[in-house]
């Protein structure tokens, strides 16, 4: 939801964490806080990244996943 932009949610119709694949991530780039001032997103550095970067997820149960970009 856009009151909660540090978020992020998996496809669902997607692998499962931690099988090999191709992998989506839902979240926000930009949000807002409860007075309604932007606040920076779970993806707002997103334009940072470039192949051989590393993505650590970190999942509300289980270990860290890690992926490369590519």
């Amino acid at each position: 939801p856009l009151d909660r932009p540090e978020l992020a949610g998996w496809y669902e119709l997607g692998v499962v964490p931690g099988q090999l694949g191709p992998a989506v991530i839902a979240g926000h780039v930009q949000g807002r806080d409860a007075a309604g001032a932007p606040v920076p997103g779970v993806f707002a550095r997103l334009a940072e990244l470039t192949p051989g970067a590393e993505v650590v997820v970190h999942r509300r149960a289980g270990d860290p996943l890690l992926w490369r970009v590519v």
